[in-house]
């Protein structure tokens, strides 16, 4: 519901907060948060935290998405990428 709004200062609160939560989404969930964030260009903001959050979560969607974002040419991204690959989560301190 809130990524149907088209607000994307709205969705990157609730992605950071899924992040820092380290939350679990549901699977349909996690299909639908990377649908949308896959059809962004490899450097907008907004893939970067649904990343973050992506140690956590499994399924063959989400080693897509990881694998994809290591091509972001922001090395914020390539970095959670790693992170995610590795299954690894950071403490991250956004600017």
């Amino acid at each position: 519901e809130l990524m149907r709004q088209q607000n994307e200062m709205l969705t990157d609160g609730a992605f950071r907060a899924v992040a820092m939560l380290k939350m679990v989404p549901r699977e349909n969930q996690i299909d639908q948060i990377l649908r949308v964030v896959s059809a962004l260009p490899l450097d907008h903001y907004n893939r970067f935290w649904p990343l973050a959050a992506a140690p956590g979560w499994k399924g063959d969607n989400v080693v897509a998405f990881i694998a994809e974002c290591t091509r972001s040419p922001r090395s914020d991204i390539q970095e959670a990428a790693k992170l995610a690959a590795d299954q690894k989560y950071k403490k991250w301190n956004p600017a």
